[in-house]
């Protein structure tokens, strides 16, 4: 006679069978979320690199100063057009500037004249005495 295995086994050699796939499958996927997230992190740091170049390129002294002569029209400036600072105009410019005081603003708290308001014509004629009627008719 043969033996047969148990029907409980099957179950769970069907079951396990079926959670080693779903297994697999999620190993998968998660893999391939990893190296698209690996691959994008690579082209965002070749942009990075590339604006880091393009930034510096745009800010070299040789880039700027072609600009200035060519597009702004500037050059050098003549001997006439220089002028050097010594320490003792630096003191003197920095004590003239804060020796001036600056117009003090009137605030709200302080007394100001009353205002002027102009009286319409109506309310003029309003505040006259109206003559008393005698009740008569």
């Amino acid at each position: 006679m043969r033996q047969w295995m148990p029907l409980w086994a099957v179950a769970c050699l069907i079951i396990m069978s079926v959670g080693t796939v779903w297994l697999r499958l999620a190993i998968v996927g998660t893999s391939y979320d990893i190296n698209q997230a690996d691959r994008e992190i690579r082209e965002l740091q070749l942009a990075r690199e590339y604006s880091t170049v393009k930034y510096t390129g745009l800010r070299s002294p040789r880039r700027l100063e072609l600009l200035a002569r060519t597009r702004f029209g500037l050059s050098q400036p003549r001997p006439d057009q220089i002028i050097r600072l010594s320490q003792e105009t630096k003191e003197v410019r920095l004590t003239s500037s804060t020796a001036v005081a600056p117009k003090s603003k009137k605030t709200r708290h302080e007394k100001q004249p009353p205002r002027r308001t102009k009286v319409s014509h109506k309310k003029q004629q309003g505040h006259a005495k109206k003559p008393q009627s005698s009740g008569k008719i």
